[in-house]
Formats: C-alpha cells, sequence, structure tokens
C-alpha cells in the first residue's frame, strides 16, 4: 500500500457512518490515522467505527451529532480541537438529497438542503481553519456532486453543491498564505454496498432512488461503463488530504464518476 504520510493524521469524517462517509473512514483507517467519525446514526457509526480499528485506524473516534443545525456543527468541531489539540484533515461528507422535481419542492425543504448541505460545511469548516491556519498547516476535502452540473430532479441540492465547490474554492484562495489546501471531489452516482447504506439513507428508500433500468442506463452513459463505489470516492480524498501527494493542488474540483461529467 502507497504511504500518504498519513499515519497519526487527526482526521474529521462528517457523515461518516454509511456509504461514501464509510468508504472514506475505512481509507484513512488503513492510513493508520486517527479518525473522528461525526454522524446521528449510532449504529452504523459504531459499526464503522469497529471496522475503521480492524483496518489499522490509530484510533476511531464516534462523535453523535445532527450536523442539519450550524450550532451542532460549531459545537462537534470545537469538542474534536479541545480534545485533540487541532485538526490535520477535515473531510466535509456531510449532506443529503431528496430527489424532486422543482414545482413540487417548498421553501421548508429547500432550507432543510441548505443546512444540510452548505451551511453544515460552512460551520464545520469555520472552525477547523481557526486551528489550522494557527498551525499553518491543515486540509479541508469536501464532497459536493455532479449534481452540481445540472441534473433532473435535484435543482436545489445541485445548486448548493455547486455553493460547496465555491465556498471550497475561496478557502483554499482566503487560507493558501496559512499553508492550508482545499479542494473538492465531486461523485457521480455512487451504488453503495449492501450493508453500507445507513437507515436514513435515500438508497433505502425504494423506487424514489433508481430502478435496477435505470441504474444500467445509468452506467452505460459513463465513459468506463462501471459503477463508481464509495472506495473510489475515498481514493481522490486521500490523494487530495496528503501533503506527500497533493503538495501543490488547491482550490481544485475532481469528479469521480466514471466519466459521466467531464470538467
Amino acid at each position: 500500500m502507497l504511504d500518504l504520510q498519513l499515519a497519526d493524521r487527526i482526521v474529521v469524517v462528517t457523515g461518516g457512518a454509511s456509504n461514501i462517509g464509510r468508504g472514506i473512514v475505512h481509507a484513512f483507517a488503513e492510513q493508520q490515522a486517527l479518525v473522528v467519525l461525526v454522524d446521528i446514526d449510532e449504529h452504523k457509526a459504531k459499526q464503522t467505527a469497529a471496522e475503521a480499528l480492524e483496518r489499522g485506524a490509530r484510533d476511531c473516534v464516534f462523535l453523535p451529532a445532527d450536523l442539519s443545525e450550524a450550532e451542532n456543527c460549531s459545537r462537534t468541531l470545537r469538542n474534536v480541537v479541545d480534545a485533540f489539540g487541532h485538526v490535520d484533515v477535515l473531510v466535509n461528507n456531510f449532506g443529503w438529497g431528496d430527489p424532486g422535481l422543482l414545482l413540487r419542492t417548498t421553501p421548508d425543504q429547500w432550507q432543510q438542503l441548505w443546512q444540510m448541505n452548505l451551511a453544515a460545511t460552512i460551520a464545520c469548516s469555520q472552525v477547523a481553519l481557526q486551528s489550522m491556519k494557527a498551525r499553518h498547516a491543515g486540509n479541508i476535502v469536501a464532497i459536493a456532486s455532479d449534481a452540481a452540473q445540472g441534473v433532473p430532479n435535484q435543482s436545489v441540492y445541485g445548486a448548493l453543491k455547486a455553493g460547496v465547490i465555491a465556498f471550497t474554492r475561496s478557502v483554499a484562495r482566503e487560507f493558501g498564505r496559512f499553508g492550508v489546501r482545499a479542494n473538492a471531489v465531486s461523485p457521480g452516482i455512487v451504488f453503495p454496498e449492501a450493508e453500507a447504506a445507513g437507515a436514513r439513507s435515500v438508497w433505502n428508500r425504494g423506487a424514489t432512488v433508481l430502478t435496477e433500468e435505470q441504474i444500467q442506463a445509468t452506467i452505460e452513459q459513463t465513459a468506463l461503463r462501471r459503477p463508481t463505489v464509495a472506495r473510489d470516492i475515498a481514493n481522490a480524498v486521500l490523494f487530495l488530504a496528503s501533503d506527500a501527494a497533493a503538495r501543490q493542488v488547491t482550490g481544485q474540483h475532481f469528479s469521480v464518476g466514471g466519466g459521466w461529467w467531464m470538467p
């Protein structure tokens, strides 16, 4: 395994209990990082934390938190800094999308999507950046979405993920002189392993996501003609979080979806 010099790094993964977050936690565990897993799903989080320890994590600490409230984001990140002294890597993975036609959505839904995608990313980053600025070191990797490029039934979610990309690039500009790097990864559709989806995942809501025919049609629209899995996203996050591998990479946006969308 390639050594990305992430051993003993303090890595916070928001929404780390299932699917993409779970894959990211596993990947940092294999690099022997100290992972702080933040999630509301206690059952899946404890399961993922145990798996991380089996994979070689220096430690994997579960912090329960409902990150749909900005104050909970700030409080949780402050608790991490208080407990460990600083944050080396923040992975802003927490987010949620509820597919739906724009004309059938409501202001309450827009507000919920705002809180769970862009507001959470801003609030968590703000606290982490205070620590990173003081140490002149740190990395932020945000999980955006190919929906930011314009996808039917994802108008509000896509707009907010575009905001995540813009916010992350602004952080790269503003904090680069303090040795902080910030980049974004946009997954395409990521098909979870059977045991990877949490109770609140859209993947446990049946036909509201994709039928088998739609899944196959999606795969056929990608250049590589194969499904994207959580580990594909996690590998991109590892690269960006590693100063050994990506020392001069900042303010960038990477699509990881088999070539469904090409920037």
